[in-house]
């Protein structure tokens, strides 16, 4: 009886998801098990439509629960597939999945601040790029002084913000994978910098003022500041260096 035959694997799902429609990438082996061992000896049949409408050659191989069933996705799209034991249908409708374009980690883009450098304890962001680049996993993982916690948001549309937040300077190694690939760029190397604390900034000298220090030519001014930053000075007639 029909009732005891169960289909399921790669693409398929089990019984109780027949309707549901998945996705494998293209050129990629294909395989589901057809277990009818509870059902008796019957005739078995298999149909796969591409979604051009062309018959699909499958590979069956008997086994000692049912059958093994093998194909090769060759076109993008939705595919559609009918099983038949004993000459019925084995569901009312056909199982469906969707063939997506291969993975290709070269296609991932990444950029912002956070892959080159940051300041301690304070969020090193970036963006991660995936919609070029098909279906596949996301992996991100940082390197170096302290475990830095990373934070990841889904944005959506194929993007994801990233953050990572660094307790200790040094030298950093973000690391972006795709499908266990590097991305382009990856590894990336980022320094992260002691956060300076600008009340300890002062500056001396004569003629300081609050909003900027006009030198005279022939009235050269020194300037002390206690730890590195940059200064900004105001020159009549060349605007800010």
């Amino acid at each position: 009886m029909l009732s005891e035959v169960w289909c399921g694997g790669v693409g398929l799902g089990g019984a109780d998801s027949l309707l549901t429609t998945t996705a494998a990438p293209i050129n990629s082996l294909q395989q589901f098990r057809v277990i009818t061992q509870e059902a008796g000896r019957a005739d078995f049949a298999v149909s796969i439509t591409s979604p051009s409408g062309m018959r699909v050659r499958a590979h069956v191989v008997p086994t000692h629960e049912g059958y093994l069933v093998n194909f090769t996705p060759t076109e993008l799209g939705e595919y559609l597939l009918s099983i038949q034991f004993g000459g019925q249908p084995i569901s009312s409708v056909p199982y469906r999945f969707t063939c997506t374009p291969g993975a290709n980690a070269a296609a991932v883009r990444a950029w912002g601040p956070g892959l080159e450098g940051g300041m301690v304890c304070r969020p090193a962001e970036f963006v991660i790029d995936t919609r070029e680049a098909g279906q596949g996993g996301l992996g991100v993982t940082v390197e170096g002084p302290c475990e830095a916690a990373i934070n990841c948001r889904d944005n959506g549309d194929g993007t994801c913000a990233v953050a990572y937040l660094p307790t200790e300077a040094g030298h950093y190694t973000v690391n972006i994978t795709f499908n266990e690939r590097h991305i382009h760029g990856s590894p990336f190397h980022a320094y992260i910098a002691h956060d300076q604390d600008m009340k300890q900034i002062r500056v001396t000298g004569n003629g300081i003022q609050p909003h900027g220090t006009l030198l005279p030519p022939s009235s050269p001014s020194q300037h002390g500041v206690a730890l590195p930053a940059l200064l900004h000075l105001t020159v009549p007639g060349r605007g800010v260096l």
